[in-house]
């Protein structure tokens, strides 16, 4: 069994996410001049643009919101912006890659290094990354994240014979060790970080599966992107066809993944046991 981390090992709805939310709002406000007398970014927006594919990487979801907001032009207030611009389905079909070739501020490396603050601190995410801070970030929101997964789900997966696990993930690799030993799962666990490859590209989840030595590898995940990658690494590697199972609790995302074609959910890690006891 392979783990997808953020949303799925682990909460962080007030880390990565929070700071998705400050960074397009401060991007934003600094570029317009824009009054700030509302917040540009919530969880169903958010929850919009996971859900259309293409922005696992929250890096990648902040540059595409602030590129977004900064489209719809001029505007006297952050209100008045969130009104005009538009229909967040939609927006979310658009590629960064589109964006980014027609604005050329902020750039990439800008909003990186704003998530890098935002998530580690200034401090830290100087002395890690090198980046130049731009703000005054000392209650990191890493501190917020909190472990999902329970120490007897594992012992309950292992009694119905998965024995070997496996992580994949768009965290960094210093971004996994910093969570890491909060993880109840065996130390010699398989990991795949961003550096390794991103999603939904295949090579990166059959790099896994061949370290487990895997026949039949389940992949556990929360976002389109990890459906994605399920489809595309059936396509490529049919002599090892994966399980996806995907942790949903809103209808809307399980509409969403249905329509893709995905069929197996639970509503959080720790009811993998007892789903997988009745299959």
């Amino acid at each position: 069994m392979i783990f997808d981390v953020d949303g799925v090992l682990v909460d962080v709805r007030s880390s990565f996410l929070e700071a998705v939310k400050r960074t397009v709002q401060h991007l934003v406000v600094t570029e317009t001049g824009a009054r700030d007398d509302g917040p540009l970014v919530d969880d169903e927006l958010i929850a919009t643009f996971k859900r259309a594919g293409g922005f696992n990487n929250d890096w990648d979801l902040a540059h595409a919101l602030t590129l977004w907001y900064l489209e719809a032009g001029p505007a006297q207030s952050t209100s008045e912006l969130r009104r005009r611009a538009g229909d967040p389905m939609v927006a979310a079909g658009v590629s960064i890659r589109a964006r980014t070739a027609r604005l050329a501020r902020p750039t990439y490396d800008e909003t990186k290094g704003l998530m890098l603050e935002q998530y580690w601190g200034s401090a830290e995410a100087v002395r890690l990354f090198g980046i130049r801070a731009r703000l005054d970030v000392r209650d990191p929101l890493l501190a917020t994240e909190r472990v999902l997964l329970r120490a007897e789900t594992v012992e309950s997966l292992r009694r119905l014979g998965i024995t070997k696990f496996g992580v994949l993930t768009g965290r960094l690799r210093i971004e996994w060790d910093r969570v890491r030993a909060g993880v109840p799962l065996p130390r010699d666990v398989a990991v795949a970080t961003d550096e390794d490859g991103r999603k939904p590209d295949p090579l990166v989840l059959r790099s896994i599966v061949e370290r487990l030595g895997a026949r039949h590898p389940c992949y556990v995940g929360d976002v389109m992107d990890d459906w994605r990658l399920v489809a595309a690494y059936n396509d490529r590697f049919p002599d090892a066809p994966a399980t996806g199972i995907f942790v949903v609790s809103d209808s809307s995302d399980m509409d969403a993944f249905r329509a893709a074609g995905a069929t197996e959910f639970v509503r959080t890690v720790n009811d993998l046991p007892a789903t997988l006891a009745e299959d």
